[in-house]
């Protein structure tokens, strides 16, 4: 019984973590790619100049746009 328990909270702190460093790599992936991490809504977003310029950077692409107030 207790090594069922074992691994079921093994199981379980594998899957917290992989989770808390699947969203640290969105946040990274959004930073290295000069975006704005919007905490709020969990998505890198990029300012509106930079996605209308007329041949935006690679890096503008990856990004969304800034959410209008």
């Amino acid at each position: 019984m207790k090594r069922i328990v074992l691994i079921v909270v093994t199981a379980l702190i594998v899957v917290a973590v992989a989770l808390v460093l699947w969203r640290f790599s969105a946040m990274d992936d959004c930073l290295n790619h000069r975006g704005i991490w919007d905490v709020n809504n969990g998505r890198c977003v990029c300012t509106p100049d930079e996605l209308m310029a007329p041949s935006p950077s690679k890096e503008a692409v990856y990004c969304e746009a800034v959410p209008s107030p």
